[in-house]
Order: structure tokens, then C-alpha cells, then sequence
């Protein structure tokens, strides 16, 4: 999980979650805070406890997901349409994996400055690929699906930085913002961390109208090996 500071902008990983995964089941759940944590309560020092109540050396268990803390940003409990499964990669809801989906979908909730982002494994090319979608996309939508069914041949994704964001533009069109993992990943990588579009889903709303896909040379590097990535406990 990482925290955007209202304040300053920048944003922390703040928690890591760990589990066993047996037969389809996830058990033995635990969330560590990471170093970003503390850097982002170093700012502040007339608040102690501005991201948690509790020390951030702490483990914080529970038995599976249903009793996870994010539990609300995950469809543990109530399985999202077929639509959004599909938009999101998956062939149904049902073999929908909550894991996976939120790591894609990102885990936001409406006023929240908080996100969920996924530690992935290098593939048996040697790269690391991330599935996202577009934030704010709605901000740029065009309701041209004509238009929106091209931008699936555009390649290479060209991202800009615009302020604290990074915008994700294609054949002059405007995609929507990175969210904030893959802005870090840019930032310290730059063009060796690839993006493109993965999928269109033209008949989508605007929040899900792209799905993209970054993909990193693991003899570039390791994402999120930098220290603030680690856990404290």
C-alpha cells in the first residue's frame, strides 16, 4: 500500500502484505509497515502517530482475506459484473482472483489518498510486467469510439511529467495519469521502463477505458528494491 501526503505531494509505501496461498486460498495473512512509512511520519514530528496508532515494527494478522484490513478495496465479498472482470484481463468473475484484480485495478476509494500496488516476479524473458489502468482517464475521455478502437495500434506509450503526475500520452492522445508505482518506476528507470497499451476496452467507462502494461529489463533492474520498499519489522 502507498500513501500520497496531501501536503506535499510525494508519495510513500507505507504497508507490505505477506500470506500463504494453498488450493486457491489465501491464509496466514500478515501487513508489515516498510521504511517509506516512517519517512512520511519523519515530516511530521508533532504527529507520531499520522500513519499508525500502533508501532510501525508491528505485524498485523488475521487469518484470510475476509478479515484483511483492505479488505474493502478487494471483491472479497462481493464479486465486481463479468464486464469489469474482462475489462481487467480476466475471462470471467468467477475465475476472478482478488490479489491480482486489485494489483490491477489499484485498490482506490473515492476521497481516499491511498493505493494498493503489486510486487511482481521476473517472467521467463527476464522482464517484470505490470498490468494497470489509467487514473483520472475521465478527465480526457472521448466519447469517439472510432476514435479510441485506433488508439489500440499506437505503440509505445510516451509519458510526460506534468507537475507531481505523470501523463501517459499515444499518437497525441491523451490517456489518462500514471498511478503513483509506476511513477516511481519511471522516475528511476526513464525510458528503459517500457509502457504500451495492452487492451482498449472501448465500450467501457472512462476510468476503465484502458488497460496498459510496463514492462522492465530485469538486467536493468529490481523494482522496488530501494530501501523504503523494505519492511521495518
Amino acid at each position: 500500500m502507498g500513501r500520497t501526503d496531501k501536503a506535499t505531494k510525494l508519495w510513500f509505501p507505507i504497508q507490505k502484505m505477506m500470506w500463504d496461498y494453498h488450493d486457491g486460498e489465501y491464509s496466514n495473512c500478515r501487513i508489515v509497515y516498510v521504511n517509506g512509512a516512517e519517512k512520511l511520519e519523519q515530516l511530521y514530528p508533532e504527529q507520531p502517530n499520522m500513519v499508525s496508532f500502533g508501532s510501525l515494527q508491528r505485524v498485523i494478522t488475521f487469518d484470510n482475506l475476509d478479515r484483511c484490513p483492505w479488505s474493502n478495496r478487494m471483491p472479497v465479498n462481493q464479486e465486481p459484473s463479468s464486464d469489469i472482470a474482462k475489462i481487467l484481463n480476466f475471462t470471467s468473475s468467477s475465475e476472478l482472483d482478488p490479489i491480482e484484480y486489485v494489483a490491477i485495478d489499484g485498490g482506490y476509494r473515492h476521497g481516499d489518498m491511498r493505493n494498493l500496488f503489486p510486487e511482481v516476479e521476473v517472467d521467463s524473458n527476464g522482464k517484470y510486467n505490470f498490468l494497470f489502468r489509467s487514473v483520472d482517464s475521465y478527465t480526457f475521455a472521448s466519447p469517439n469510439r472510432s476514435e479510441l478502437n485506433f488508439i489500440q495500434s499506437c505503440g509505445r506509450v510516451s509519458p510526460l511529467f506534468e507537475l507531481e503526475r505523470l501523463k501517459l500520452v499515444c499518437g497525441g492522445y491523451t490517456l489518462g495519469y500514471a498511478p503513483p508505482h509506476i511513477r516511481e518506476l519511471y522516475n528511476k528507470y526513464r525510458d528503459s521502463l517500457n509502457i504500451e497499451i495492452y487492451q482498449v476496452n472501448s465500450q467501457a467507462s472512462s476510468t476503465y477505458q484502458f488497460l496498459l502494461k510496463a514492462v522492465l529489463d530485469s538486467q536493468i533492474g529490481i523494482p522496488f528494491s530501494q530501501p523504503e520498499y523494505q519492511p521495518i519489522a
